[in-house]
């Protein structure tokens, strides 16, 4: 993912200070503590500010480049859950222009902390998710970026403009009504049984706001 990541802070810098990607992670769970995870990317604003350059051949084969990243990238991340005992219908839908989207079953929260795992990286802490009955928490981090994406000291003021308007959303699924939840930033919605949080890249990298969040529900 750093490599992706990175390839977009190049194609941005290069054309503009605004940002183009949307990460979500979305977890539904069930009652005995499997359930469904989601792992997204949008990168539709970057399509739509490379449009006016389309016509350039370098330009089309940097997107050529760029959709080929992101392809081979989430190809392995599908071969590498199928590998997960306890992961099962693991599924990468392409059929929405310019999201990247994989979602899956897991039989437990140590299940889903391997996915997880995989996902984010080396550089991240590991076992981000604990449940209980009636209690789910996810630790602080988990979202790595790193000093390297940011490239040289030219281009690091324009690409903290660049990381303000990059977001990471993390949205919870409950089977019963949410009764509280630690973190400020979080939202409830769907009658109190969904918990959603957005973040700007900037804020994940300079700690201003936490991820962690200790949800209790019926």
């Amino acid at each position: 993912m750093k490599r992706i990541i990175r390839l977009l802070f190049f194609v941005a810098l290069s054309f503009t200070a605004t940002g183009c990607l949307d990460m979500v992670e979305e977890i539904s769970l069930n009652n005995d503590g499997s359930g469904t995870y989601v792992y997204s990317m949008e990168v539709s604003k970057l399509v739509e500010q490379l449009k006016p350059l389309a016509s350039l051949d370098s330009t089309g084969q940097m997107m050529n480049n760029l959709y080929k990243n992101f392809d081979s990238t989430y190809t392995s991340y599908v071969q590498k859950y199928e590998g997960i005992n306890g992961v099962s219908n693991v599924r990468y839908d392409k059929s929405t222009a310019d999201v990247y989207k994989i979602t899956l079953d897991f039989t437990n929260v140590d299940v889903l902390n391997t996915v997880v795992d995989i996902t984010k990286g080396e550089e991240v802490e590991t076992g981000l998710y604990t449940w209980s009955k009636g209690r789910f928490n996810r630790k602080d981090g988990g979202v790595a970026i790193s000093d390297e994406l940011l490239g040289d000291d030219e281009n690091k003021e324009m690409a903290e403009l660049y990381l303000k308007d990059m977001t990471y959303s993390l949205i919870l699924h409950f089977p019963g009504k949410v009764k509280s939840v630690s973190n400020k930033n979080a939202v409830l919605s769907d009658n109190d049984r969904t918990v959603k949080a957005s973040y700007s890249m900037s804020e994940i990298r300079d700690k201003n706001k936490s991820l962690q969040n200790e949800i209790k529900y019926k």
